[in-house]
């Protein structure tokens, strides 16, 4: 399914099917596998159109929202990208991340070091992150002991404000969506 997407549209590939539409779907025919493949791709078309990624909106179509609610949280552009990006290494804040893959890593690559030890520390006083000098998921090894607070966990306001982001994100193009369909676009967006 994913690999005739991909020949379609290169770099964008349908969402996975969830574990009880993946047992329908392998109990199907062929040809109703055809035809499902079909609604699926009309559906994911119409939920989720190419156009909102290239063209007149670009990969940037919901960046003005996002900014909104960085705003509201009180971060700078830097913080909310080390944050989200911490937030993506760390599968969720399930993982701890070396400050090592910050610093070197692809976010911000334009920032010196300096500046990027300051926006950790800043995120540390905001309380997004907690810094150890050991990793716990790996106790027993060397290398996860340093004499410097090097093992970044994000806090659980930290993961609650990512993912409130993302929920409002959600609420707020699903508002404004909503609001261009029924014409009630003439009031100003709440958040």
């Amino acid at each position: 399914m994913n690999n005739q997407t991909e020949k379609q549209y290169p770099g964008l590939s349908l969402p996975p099917l969830s574990s009880s539409l993946k047992i329908i779907y392998s109990n199907l025919n062929s040809d109703m596998k055809r035809v499902f493949l079909k609604i699926y791709r009309h559906i994911w078309d119409a939920v989720c159109p190419l156009s909102r990624f290239v063209g007149y909106s670009g990969v940037l179509y919901s960046y003005w929202a996002v900014d909104r609610l960085r705003l509201r949280a009180g971060l700078t552009t830097s913080e909310l990208a080390v944050l989200a990006y911490l937030y993506q290494l760390s599968k969720g804040g399930r993982n701890v991340v070396h400050s090592d893959k910050v610093y070197s890593g692809a976010v911000l690559p334009d920032l010196t070091l300096r500046t990027k030890q300051t926006l950790l520390y800043d995120i540390k006083e905001k309380k997004y992150i907690t810094r150890s000098t050991s990793d716990p998921s790996a106790p027993y090894l060397q290398r996860s002991h340093s004499r410097q607070a090097v093992f970044i966990h994000l806090s659980p306001s930290g993961m609650a404000l990512i993912e409130g982001i993302e929920k409002g994100l959600y609420k707020l193009l699903l508002k404004t969506s909503l609001d261009e369909i029924t014409g009630a676009n003439k009031k100003p967006l709440t958040y």
